[in-house]
This record gives structure tokens, sequence and C-alpha cells, in this order.
């Protein structure tokens, strides 16, 4: 359940159990066109691991 908040924004994050740190999480390609970009730059466990 979950309750929002209309005045904040949210982002939610799928959590993988233990995926190797170079592995890019990213949008689908095939969901991306020029009206719909990704949102966020594609990241790695690695890069979170080294903030």
């Amino acid at each position: 359940r979950t309750i929002l908040n209309a005045g904040k924004s949210r982002a939610s994050v799928g959590l993988f159990y233990d995926p190797s740190s170079d592995v890019r999480v990213s949008p689908i390609p095939k969901l991306l066109d020029p009206e719909h970009p990704a949102a966020y730059n594609p990241w790695s466990r690695a890069c979170l691991e080294s903030t």
C-alpha cells in the first residue's frame, strides 16, 4: 500500500539481489523514443558504492 503526497515528487527503484558491479541499469531501449526519453542516466552498482 502506498500513500502519495501530491506536493512531493517520488522515485521508485527496483532492487536486485547481488548484481555484478558492472551491470548497467537503465530503461529498456524499446520503450524510449523522442517523445518518451529516459528520465535518468544509466547507472551501475559500482557507481552507487563509490558515493
